[in-house]
C-alpha cells in the first residue's frame, strides 16, 4: 500500500479549497461593488 497517495490527495483537496475560497471571496466582493454601483446610479438618476 502506498502511503504517498492519500497525502497527495489531501494536499490537492486543500489547494482546491484555498483557491475555491479565494475565488468565492472575489466573487462576493464583485457582487457587493456591483450592487453598490447600482444603488449609486439609482440615487443620482
Amino acid at each position: 500500500m502506498n502511503r504517498g497517495i492519500p497525502h497527495l490527495f489531501f494536499m490537492e483537496k486543500l489547494g482546491f479549497y484555498k483557491t475555491n475560497r479565494t475565488s468565492y471571496a472575489l466573487l462576493t466582493l464583485f457582487k457587493k461593488s456591483n450592487l453598490y454601483r447600482q444603488k449609486q446610479n439609482l440615487s443620482f438618476g
